[in-house]
């Protein structure tokens, strides 16, 4: 052999050999099985090691998971605000000034010729002694409506009306309304059975306005001065108004001890001016508060 052939020979058998080397890189797992391995200058290609296949496996089902989580997190609706219930509990309450927090509601006692502490039937702002006088069961009568009496006198707070139409602060006895009895006719017991009034069924199927539902539930309990409607705001303060218009506050601009408690005018808006703080009956019922020091 010339040394051209042989050197022909060796391109050819070089060139063979790519072409083994980029059909390996090609050809699928499967072509790869069945042709077995491949001889040649470079050495014997070998399948796949186990541990090989197995990190490959894990690590596309680690991509298909983070792609699920990363979906559902996206298809996760945003959680609805709380509603806030505007309606404050009922119970026992020291209720303080927002203002000057250390000075409370206080039914006013005086000590009399016999040395015992009685109600004078004043509402005032005193410091906080804690005795029971200075402590008030807010009692629901209906949603959002309430009465409020004093723990040491069972006396409620009780609004009423001068000669002048101002609304005024007063203290009273409670007075539970006395429902009138009326006769029914024949014609209304019909249209009660019936279950229809003057042949309306849709009306009387309608549903009311909840608040005067409220109200009208709440004036089967209490007379309407003595019914106070509350609003609590957001955080926790309480804005107290009377059903004849008045808005309860300090006859002050700011408390002190024998400060009085008036109703302002129906169209005052300003801050809600009370805080209530829950709280047990005391062992003291009353102590002298006629002591005024503005």
């Amino acid at each position: 052999m010339n040394q051209r052939s042989f050197w022909k020979k060796r391109a050819g058998a070089a060139a063979a050999l790519a072409c083994a080397a980029l059909y390996l890189l090609a050809a699928p797992a499967g072509a790869k099985q069945e042709h077995g391995s491949y001889a040649g200058s470079a050495g014997t290609a070998q399948p796949a090691t186990e541990a090989q296949t197995e990190a490959a496996t894990e690590a596309v089902t680690e991509t298909e998971t983070e792609t699920e989580t990363e979906t559902e997190t996206e298809a996760e609706p945003e959680p609805e605000p709380v509603p806030l219930d505007d309606s404050p509990e009922q119970g026992m309450y020291t209720i303080e000034s927002v203002r000057a927090p250390l000075f409370v509601f206080d039914m006013q006692h005086a000590v009399n010729e016999n040395g015992f502490a009685e109600a004078t039937g004043v509402l005032q702002m005193y410091e906080n002694l804690d005795v029971n006088q200075q402590k008030f069961y807010v009692e629901a009568l209906a949603e959002g409506y309430y009465r409020i009496s004093c723990a040491a006198t069972g006396q409620v707070l009780t609004a009423g009306m001068t000669d002048a139409g101002k609304p005024v602060l007063t203290i009273a006895d409670p007075v539970i309304p006395e429902m009138p009895e009326t006769e029914e006719t024949e014609e209304e017991s019909q249209a009660a059975a019936d279950g229809s009034a003057e042949g309306d069924e849709e009306a009387q199927c309608e549903p009311g306005d909840p608040d005067e539902l409220a109200l009208a539930a709440a004036l089967t309990l209490a007379d309407e001065g003595q019914i106070w409607k509350i609003e609590q705001t957001p955080e926790g303060l309480w804005d107290i108004r009377s059903l004849l218009g008045g808005r309860l506050s300090l006859g002050d601009a700011n408390a002190y001890n024998g400060c009085p408690l008036i109703l302002r005018g129906p169209y005052d808006q300003e801050e809600p001016e009370w805080r209530p703080v829950t709280t047990p009956l005391s062992s003291t019922v009353t102590a002298e508060t006629s002591l005024i020091n503005p």
